[in-house]
């Protein structure tokens, strides 16, 4: 009886685990049926399968893990959650789901980055792990900066409620939680990612006991279902604006440059025009990148593969902003992609990459037209002129090991 009883219990566990696990055996072809730029390229699919994988763990993290009654900021972006979207090297990204009936309290160091923004959205990827109707991140709610929009004391430590309605007898910083809010998403952007200090912020929900309960079986099944459903639909949500001709799929896109607005309608941050392109570049080609932002407080330009997962940013060269680029003496900063150093400063490395897509962010500023030139890689220097400042190979092996020194000291887990 009792090895009946043992049998059954291992049956029963096989089952469920399989009921988990079997949509995601579906996955693979239902990502290559998106993105038809793997048809030819065994390369390319396999990078595209390395990030199928990958969102095994994202998807525990944002919809297993996270919870809204107690909730705890969690990794939802970097060098390994490299979920598309075209994340910034710059950046490092922290999420949690939020209850528009909730009254929570944020807290902590605002610290020395230039930008530090927190970001409330109606996104049902994020909070549910199933698509909108239109199959995007869905609308930005409000953003609130911490350089704006709350009181930092001498040492730099901030409280603020964010709730539907200011608490009663609550006469601190309040931030206003706009209704049908799911999630909370933190960015914060670095320049100098060995020097400046990384912001350090705590979330707590004071309407729900401080106790969390032990989850339910129930609980945990229905949470465990949901992962292959936000795998699914997270990528999803960047086939669409990319092979969509009106958005990242548009012909005049390629071997150039524009400015768009993604904060109303697309999870985008109010304040921060993106900058949008795809290079196609043939082994003796160059495209120089022309950027002149004036006063703003940040900008970046950077590259990404075909199905925007940033190229590697601890390893390479493949990202640029404004203190670690250098203008001309007008003040202009151009920057120069292909795929093997022009022995030039402001250089970004494709890795291999002939097709890949350009991004990049300017914070609050919106005076410039960013402009693109291709260009035969002989003719790189003279474009540029006199000028230029030349690297040597053991400069740029000592900027690369720079680079992945500064990305580890920042909390990006």
């Amino acid at each position: 009886m009792a090895e009946q009883a043992r049998a059954d219990a291992i049956a029963a566990a096989d089952k469920q685990w399989r009921a988990y696990t079997e949509p995601l055996l579906e996955l693979g072809g239902q990502v290559a049926e998106m993105w038809p730029e793997v048809d030819d390229d065994p390369q390319l699919r396999a990078e595209l399968l390395w990030f199928l994988y990958s969102e095994i763990g994202a998807g525990f993290m944002t919809v297993a893990w996270a919870n809204d009654h107690h909730p705890d900021f969690f990794p939802c972006w970097g060098q390994v959650f490299n979920n598309g979207g075209n994340i910034n090297p710059d950046g490092v990204y922290y999420m949690t789901p939020i209850d528009d009936s909730g009254v929570y309290k944020l807290a902590g160091f605002r610290g020395t980055l230039r930008v530090v923004d927190l970001q409330l959205g109606d996104g049902s990827v994020f909070a549910w792990g199933k698509l909108n109707d239109d199959f995007s991140f869905g609308p930005t709610l409000a953003n609130y900066d911490l350089d704006d929009d709350v009181t930092i004391d001498d040492a730099g430590w901030f409280e603020v409620i964010l709730s539907a309605r200011r608490p009663d007898g609550w006469t601190g910083d309040w931030w206003p939680l706009p209704p049908k809010t799911n999630y909370l998403l933190v960015r914060q952007f670095a320049y100098d990612w060995i020097n400046e200090v990384d912001a350090r912020i705590a979330v707590d929900r004071l309407d729900t006991p401080a106790a969390k309960p032990r989850r339910t079986a129930e609980e945990i099944q229905g949470m465990l279902a949901r992962v292959p459903e936000f795998m699914y639909a997270s990528l999803k949500t960047l086939d669409v604006p990319i092979h969509a001709e009106s958005g990242l799929g548009a012909p005049g896109l390629v071997n150039n440059l524009v400015k768009i607005d993604y904060a109303p309608d697309q999870a985008g941050r109010a304040g921060q025009w993106y900058i949008a392109g795809r290079f196609d570049l043939q082994p003796d080609e160059a495209l120089i990148l022309e950027i002149a932002p004036g006063e703003c407080r940040y900008w970046n330009l950077q590259l990404a593969n075909e199905v925007t997962n940033t190229l590697d940013f601890y390893n390479r060269l493949i990202g640029i902003n404004g203190s670690q680029a250098e203008p001309d003496a007008a003040g202009v900063f151009r920057v120069v992609v292909c795929d093997r150093d022009p022995g030039v400063w402001n250089w970004l490395d494709t890795v291999g990459h002939r097709r890949g897509f350009l991004w990049g962010r300017m914070d609050r500023t919106n005076d410039y037209e960013p402009k693109a030139k291709l260009v035969k890689f002989a003719d790189v220097r003279a474009e540029l002129g006199p000028q230029v400042r030349d690297v040597t190979p053991a400069q740029r092996e000592a900027e690369i090991r720079k680079r992945r020194m500064g990305a580890q000291l920042r909390r990006r887990w």
